[in-house]
């Protein structure tokens, strides 16, 4: 990895905004989800555990771009483009 190094008096940007925004990223939906009855959290072994039952149905909540780059296994994707339609 090369990188440089320059040491200066001036600002490297010609212009630099900052704003506060409500969401880290842009959703598209109008209010905050609800987490408070959202399952228990598994680690990484009881999720492999649990996907060995035939019974589970795993739904891939990414979009198509997310879900092409690579799947979960048996996972079903929702084909969605935007996180928005997820939900």
């Amino acid at each position: 990895l090369n990188f440089a190094v320059e040491d200066s008096t001036r600002s490297p940007y010609l212009s630099l905004l900052i704003r506060k925004k409500d969401k880290a990223l842009a959703d598209g939906l109008d209010h905050s989800l609800d987490w408070s009855n959202c399952g228990e959290a598994i680690d990484a072994e009881a999720w492999h555990n649990s996907t060995a039952n035939s019974d589970l149905i795993v739904l891939d909540c990414r979009n198509t771009y997310e879900s092409n780059l690579g799947s979960f296994y048996n996972a079903i994707p929702l084909a969605t483009e935007t996180f928005r339609e997820s939900w």
